[in-house]
């Protein structure tokens, strides 16, 4: 029996749960957001895992039940971290982030214990988030109530105790009134020309860098600098060009049955008034590198942009080849800007090809396509004259140049039209590309972006391929990269997906240049071996 003293503490405080009026319609409200909201794929690096504190006095099988119905990936207990089932099990000292305030208000006089119940039988999901669980030994169906009503979401790579600890410690995490709405398809971030930042992540500050924040449903958006509002905005999107350094922080609430109730609490961006770190050593000639300028690769042709460099190995013969084609967006570059690349590839024994194409918006799609293929069609036809070996070239790029060697490499057709058969490449090195045009007007009406998309292509006969994405990719460039991974690995394609940590977008071709970098590594591994 429950003692009067405390009977009336809860009828006093849980009071406004006994409005039916005011739960019935919580609850049609939270019925209307699952059925409309809209979820879009992860556009980074990390995984959103989401992480509730296991309830005392339940069995472990019964926890790992429930939270695999709530869709949570790591329970904070006492005990060692493990992973079972694709549940982490984790040490909840380490998870000191206050909750989320709840809104218990207008409380009136006490009425009864049976209403009270019936309102929990009735209602168990909206009694739980209201009440923030402190009720929960009045749970009369587990199975019908969220095993936590505020959940810490954790930005992290992998679900395991190293990678989620790093992220707490970095500050990748927010908080969640998730028996409300379904967080799923959130995400808050920074950008600019570099790439995308996330959650905790801590930046050089540049003059383009907004945040951007995407919701699931419409909410009140809230952006604060150094805890002061700077940014406020209703709907499911939020852009904010920011004017100086700071720690930015998101919160959003939702409107719940003409009450504004607290939703979402994220950590801080971190914009950093600093210098951009500085740039590794560029050089440009070398004594033991050969190089040949500006070969025209279209017979006849006198556009610049259909010409390539060679960069060889002096005073060696019969060495592989590497077929590099840069990035801009279709748009923009020139292969004179990857001198340093070229140089520093040779000296490692290899000979180096980088051609120049035409570029949009002057020469739209297939343009690009047509002159990388022509590019690497001249090396076939040519480059045992300059002393390379013709059954041991290799084809790679970035960004937009990943793109072109990726199809070059898997559309048949495009060499075939040069009297060339794409079983010459011996691998593929595609660093941050994009294989999937569909989202892409710029090439064309849907079929023709169709026909562009490499992931179109694959096949079980294409050549191995090392596909890279850094930390602070561009928007959805890790999910293309891992979608080809895995689709190449399905084909049962030899695949290396090559995660490229504390490198943005622009940098991870720049860092080649390092002695040290992974992406240079794995290049020269897969020109020496033949293996990604």
């Amino acid at each position: 029996m429950i003692g009067g003293a405390v009977l009336a503490t809860v009828l006093t405080l849980c009071n406004p749960l006994l409005d039916e009026a005011r739960l019935e319609a919580l609850h049609q409200q939270r019925l209307e957001w699952m059925k409309t909201r809209r979820v879009d794929p992860p556009h980074g690096v990390y995984q959103d895992l989401r992480a509730a504190e296991a309830p005392a006095f339940v069995l472990p099988f019964r926890v790992q039940e429930l939270a695999k119905k709530a869709n949570i990936q790591i329970l904070l207990t006492d005990r060692e971290p493990r992973v079972h089932n694709g549940v982490l099990w984790l040490k909840k000292d380490n998870f000191g982030v206050p909750p989320l305030p709840n809104l218990l208000s207008e409380i009136p006089k006490p009425r009864d214990l049976k209403r009270l119940l019936s309102a929990f039988r009735q209602y168990p999901t909206e009694f739980a988030g209201l009440t923030g669980g402190a009720f929960s030994w009045l749970k009369l169906d587990a199975s019908e109530t969220p095993l936590a009503p505020i959940v810490q979401h954790v930005l992290a790579r992998e679900l395991n105790d190293a990678e989620v600890q790093k992220s707490v410690r970095a500050g990748r995490t927010y908080l969640a009134e998730e028996w409300l709405c379904d967080t799923a398809g959130f995400a808050f971030w920074a950008v600019n020309n570099q790439g995308v930042f996330e959650i905790g992540d801590r930046i050089p500050l540049q003059n383009n860098t907004r945040l951007e924040a995407r919701l699931p449903v419409r909410g009140k958006l809230k952006l604060f600098r150094d805890g002061a509002l700077v940014n406020e905005a209703e709907g499911m999107t939020m852009q904010f060009k920011v004017p100086g350094g700071g720690a930015y922080h998101l919160e959003v609430d939702l409107d719940t049955a003409g009450q504004v109730r607290p939703w979402i609490r994220t950590q801080p961006i971190y914009l950093q008034d600093v210098p951009n770190p500085a740039l590794p050593r560029m050089v440009s000639q070398d004594d033991a590198v050969t190089q040949i300028k500006d070969i025209a690769y279209v017979e006849g042709s006198v556009d610049s942009k259909q010409k390539l460099d060679l960069y060889l190995p002096k005073g060696k013969t019969n060495f592989p080849v590497f077929v590099f084609i840069h990035g801009g967006s279709w748009s923009s570059g020139d292969k004179s800007l990857y001198a340093p690349i070229g140089v520093m590839l040779a000296k490692r024994g290899m000979g180096v090809v980088i051609p120049s194409y035409r570029l949009m918006p002057k020469n739209p799609h297939p343009a690009q396509v047509e002159d990388a293929a022509a590019a690497f069609a001249w090396v076939a036809n040519n480059v045992k004259q300059h002393g390379g070996d013709e059954s041991r070239i290799f084809l790679g790029g970035h960004s937009a140049g990943g793109h072109l060697a990726a199809l070059i490499a898997l559309d048949k057709s495009l060499l075939a039209g040069h009297g060339v058969s794409a079983d010459i490449i011996k691998g593929v090195a595609a660093l941050s590309g994009v294989y999937d045009m569909r989202v892409l007007p710029m090439f064309g009406l849907p079929e023709e972006r169709r026909k562009a998309s490499p992931m179109e292509y694959v096949r079980r006969d294409a050549p191995p391929f090392l596909v890279t994405y850094c930390q602070w990719d561009y928007l959805g460039l890790p999910l293309q990269a891992k979608d080809l991974a895995l689709s190449l690995k399905r084909s049962f394609v030899s695949t290396n997906l090559l995660y490229v940590p504390g490198e943005t977008h622009i940098t991870e071709v720049i860092s080649m240049l390092k002695d040290s970098d992974p992406t240079t590594a794995a290049i020269v591994r897969l020109v020496e071996t033949g293996q990604p």
